[in-house]
Parts: structure tokens; C-alpha cells; sequence
């Protein structure tokens, strides 16, 4: 991986099409920025990417100095600690993009990985307006579409929203998945309407 991950540009592109000039946008887990940088090209009006890396970081703010672009802001901070920070506030967006690292690198973490996943989930649903979009992605291949998408029904009821899917999607076409082998059926993302 070199981390940019290929394999979400089909994803980062889709996301342009659900950005307003007036939205703010959250990017978590934003690595090198890829989610963020493109709503911010869509044109969004406030964009900030998240991620408790330094140098993914410093390599978002670089990639959006390169493009010129103003509207967008870089915090290296725990994901997990800056969503807290935020469900205790009153701030309130449009997008937020979900995209952590795989939780479950083993069958024996995926109990764990869905409560992570679960968590964050319920945590961005509170923090939307309503009729909002919510793009929340898994990258491992032991969380299953089933298990995903319980999680998201159970996060949805704790935040009291009704959510609807309006984009499912897998990896890049320059990822292919290979049936024999269903580790490469690992990326599930979900791009949902939170009313």
C-alpha cells in the first residue's frame, strides 16, 4: 500500500457528486487527505480531514497547498478522542467520511472491530444534519457485508436516525476481486442518506 490507497479513488470521486458549495464536510481516518482533498475540489465550503498520523498530515496539507486549495484544514489528532471532542459540541456537517484502518486483521477481532465500527458510526450519525450523507467504509475482509451493515442498522437506532443506502460500493476496478480467494473481498463502503 502506499498510503494513498488505490484502491478508495472510484469512492473519492463518487463523493464529489453529493458536495454543495455551502457544506462542511469531515473527513476521519483521512490518511494523505484523498476524501478530503476531493470535496474540497468539488467545491465544499468547509473541509476538515482528521487523522493521528503526522505524516499523513503533513502530506494532506502539502497535497492541498499543490492544488490550491484554501477551504479545507489538516488536524493530527486520535480520531477516536476528536469525535468525542466534537459529540460533546454543538458543530454540525453535511458529509462525514468514516475510513479507519482495518480493526479486524484476524476472525478473533471481530467482535471488537464492530464495536470500534459501531461506535464511530453512531457517534458521525449524531453529528449530522439532518438529511445528511454518511460515507463509511470497512477494509477487512473478516468483517462481512452482513456484519457491516447490522452494525450500521444498530448504530442508526442508538443515534435515534432512520438511514437509507444510496451507494454501496467495493474496491476500485483496478482492485479486482478474485472468487477463490476472498481476501480480496475486503473494502465495503456505504454511502448513506441519515434523515
Amino acid at each position: 500500500k502506499t498510503g494513498f490507497y488505490l484502491d478508495q479513488c472510484e469512492s473519492r470521486v463518487l463523493l464529489r457528486k453529493y458536495i454543495k458549495p455551502d457544506y462542511k464536510v469531515l473527513d476521519l481516518f483521512c490518511n494523505e487527505g484523498g476524501f478530503a482533498l476531493n470535496a474540497a475540489f468539488a467545491g465544499a465550503g468547509d473541509v476538515t480531514g482528521v487523522d493521528s498520523s503526522e505524516h499523513s498530515i503533513n502530506a494532506s496539507i502539502k497535497n492541498a497547498g499543490l492544488n490550491k486549495m484554501e477551504k479545507i484544514k489538516f488536524v493530527c489528532k486520535d480520531v477516536f478522542e476528536y469525535i468525542n471532542e466534537l459529540f460533546q459540541s454543538k458543530e454540525r456537517y453535511d458529509i462525514i467520511v468514516v475510513d479507519p484502518p482495518s480493526f479486524a486483521k484476524s476472525k478473533k477481532n471481530l467482535f471488537p472491530a464492530l464495536k470500534g465500527y459501531q461506535e464511530l458510526n453512531y457517534k458521525a450519525m449524531r453529528l449530522l444534519k439532518p438529511n445528511s450523507i454518511l460515507c463509511t467504509f470497512s477494509c477487512s475482509h473478516h468483517v462481512s457485508e452482513k456484519h457491516f451493515e447490522e452494525m450500521l442498522i444498530k448504530s442508526a437506532a442508538e443515534a435515534k436516525r432512520k438511514i437509507q443506502i444510496i451507494e454501496f460500493r467495493n474496491s476500485s476496478f483496478d482492485h479486482p476481486v478474485l472468487p477463490q480467494m476472498p481476501e480480496t473481498k475486503y473494502l465495503k463502503g456505504y454511502f448513506l442518506r441519515v434523515l
